[in-house]
């Protein structure tokens, strides 16, 4: 199991002795920062999480903060993410059993650490159900984030760079197309300039 893991200064404490049990625990564990106690932005560090989970460099992600609701808001924003806030075992295992969390969020203000351990022990050892009322329910977020956001998953896993280079490219398609239309205005002027000009030559 590897779990990549992500805090800003109020949930760096917290983070680095989940570390330390996780890797007694056997998990294998990246971490993403932030490395000092200094003030910082948490959906900077979200944001890696929430990619290696999305595209399969971890098999979960775990973000820690003050209160954990920022860093279970910015990780949701990733289609295809689906992050949870928990601060009791009851809805760490409820998040995987039955909405496949892929992201777990905590408050280093709210919650204890050896709490936080059981509680981020559960969320790790807890499988998704494959209950077909839970796939149901998750495959209908998935169809509205298809619909609603961007990229899609399918992008992101291939690197967000391809859908820059597409959309640098139909940017240059563009400014070929509009210096094209705007040489043949300018030929189209100056054969209109000329023609009366040939007339009288």
């Amino acid at each position: 199991l590897a779990a990549f893991i992500g805090a800003d200064h109020a949930g760096l404490d917290l983070k680095e002795y989940l570390k330390g049990k996780m890797a007694e625990a056997g998990v294998e564990v990246i971490d993403v920062g932030t490395h000092t106690s200094q003030s910082v932005d948490y959906p900077d560090f979200a944001l890696k999480v929430a990619l290696a989970a999305l595209q399969g460099r971890a098999d979960r992600g775990i973000m820690l903060g003050g209160s954990g609701q920022g860093e279970q808001i910015a990780p949701n924003k990733v289609p295809g993410i689906r992050a949870a806030l928990c601060h009791d075992t009851y809805t760490a295992r409820m998040s995987r059993e039955h909405n496949n969390a892929n992201v777990l969020s905590m408050g280093a203000r709210v919650i204890g650490i050896e709490v936080a351990w059981d509680v981020l022990s559960t969320w790790l050892a807890t499988d998704f159900s494959y209950d077909p009322r839970h796939i149901r329910r998750l495959d209908k977020i998935a169809a509205w984030e298809a619909q609603h956001r961007f990229p899609l998953p399918e992008l992101a896993r291939l690197g967000q760079s391809i859908w820059l280079d597409n959309i640098h490219r139909e940017m240059l398609q563009d400014g070929e197309q509009k210096i094209a239309r705007l040489r043949e205005h300018a030929l189209r002027q100056f054969a209109e300039v000329r023609h009366p000009l040939a007339a009288h030559a």
